[in-house]
């Protein structure tokens, strides 16, 4: 995660790779998302998804506080703000797992003290680089995101909502280790065929590598933040066999499954990991 200071100079459509919010301190940026023209105010929190073509055409006399975030500080370590049923959580889950999602929030907080008061509180700790500043930094940035669910529901925006998108993703989530096409079809009471067809047309990915996705981000989590084995890992995903398990983890990562948790661990000794 990474905080900055927003420039006040036009800035040209692009893209990221991470999550990007956007918190104006004070002044009115123009901004254009996904083709929308915005107008963000003093207050305004825009929480933007990797796949968010996004611009500035006007900021003069402003300041903004822009916060990056990877996708897989939610799956890693702030996994509780992906189970929840409101609007945030929603939109998270859909834009780790929907490459093709052009869903953004707005919440407008005003000049609530309290919560300009955070922000400014982490992007001061920014600046005391050490070992412990990462981990202080993300979770002052869960508590910030969950408050403004708590406390501003009624003042968000969401452009577009996709429900159904949600719906599908929680059913994996919670179901990652057994689940079939043909489970997901009843679940929706969809027949299999138009199920496949749906998920294809949603997530531009087959059923078969958007549960591999949800799979290898639990394994992802389970190989940093436990001690079970690489065996109990497997059959916990859904494999019955460990070799196959260890076959396609070797195939995305380059490295077997504890070869990776060994380097985490060696990475995050130095302090270099979120």
């Amino acid at each position: 995660m990474i905080l900055a200071r927003q420039p006040r100079l036009e800035i040209p459509e692009h893209t990221h790779t991470f999550f990007e919010v956007l918190y104006i301190l004070s002044g009115v940026s123009a901004q254009s998302v996904n083709g929308n023209p915005e107008t963000f105010v003093e207050g305004d929190f825009c929480i933007l998804p990797p796949s968010a073509r996004h611009m500035q055409t006007s900021f003069p006399e402003g300041m903004a506080v822009k916060i990056m975030i990877r996708p897989s500080a939610f799956t890693d370590i702030c996994t509780g703000l992906l189970k929840g049923q409101d609007v945030l959580s929603r939109f998270l889950l859909d834009s780790i797992y929907n490459e093709n999602c052009e869903q953004y929030l707005v919440f407008h907080t005003g000049q609530n003290p309290e919560i300009r008061e955070q922000v400014l509180d982490m992007f001061q700790e920014m600046f005391s680089i050490d070992v412990y500043t990462d981990r202080i930094v993300t979770g002052m940035l869960m508590t910030l995101l969950t408050k403004l669910s708590r406390n501003w529901q009624a003042d968000v925006e969401s452009v577009p909502l996709r429900n159904v998108d949600h719906e599908i993703l929680t059913y994996l989530e919670e179901n990652y280790s057994t689940v079939s096409l043909e489970q997901l079809a009843g679940h929706l009471h969809y027949t299999v065929p138009y199920c496949s067809r749906y998920v294809k047309k949603l997530f531009g990915c087959t059923f078969s590598q958007l549960l591999n996705q949800i799979r290898f981000q639990k394994a992802d989590l389970f190989l940093k933040n436990s001690s079970l084995t690489v065996n109990q890992i497997s059959k916990m995903l859904g494999y019955e066999n460990p070799e196959n398990f260890m076959r396609a983890f070797k195939k995305i990562h380059k490295m077997t499954p504890s070869q990776y948790r060994e380097l985490y661990h060696k990475e995050a000794e130095k302090g270099r990991l979120l």
